[in-house]
């Protein structure tokens, strides 16, 4: 974790993360009525990085047992158990795409460095 990450973190703690809950439970729930980050991020006045600390505050959320969900709408709170499962629909298939994109650089980085050390002049 980066100095940056470990600020972020230190912002969010867990009455932050209450606090964006109960907004949540009294602005969005279920999909429909869910909010776009931009405007989470000024109604909570989270500043600066402020996305990436509504980031951290859904999943802080989620590891203290809230019911929190995203999507292409922004956050909510979810009122059945299929609106749970196109978050976590989503959130696999992003996971999946990421491994796929590991271990594409990772091809190209064995290759790349394989050439690399084929054409190196001989050191004498």
């Amino acid at each position: 974790m980066n100095q940056q990450q470990a600020a972020v973190e230190s912002e969010v703690e867990s009455s932050a993360v209450e606090h964006f809950h109960q907004h949540l439970r009294c602005h969005a729930v279920g999909r429909i009525n869910a909010i776009p980050a931009r405007d989470l991020v000024e109604a909570l006045d989270l500043g600066e990085s402020g996305d990436r600390i509504l980031r951290l505050l859904a999943h802080k959320a989620n590891e203290e047992g809230l019911l929190v969900c995203t999507g292409n709408d922004g956050y909510y709170i979810p009122t059945s158990p299929d609106e749970v499962s196109e978050t976590t629909g989503r959130l696999r298939s992003q996971a999946v795409k990421m491994i796929e994109r590991a271990n594409h650089l990772e091809e190209i980085s064995r290759r790349y460095f394989q050439r690399q050390a084929t054409q190196l002049p001989l050191m004498g």
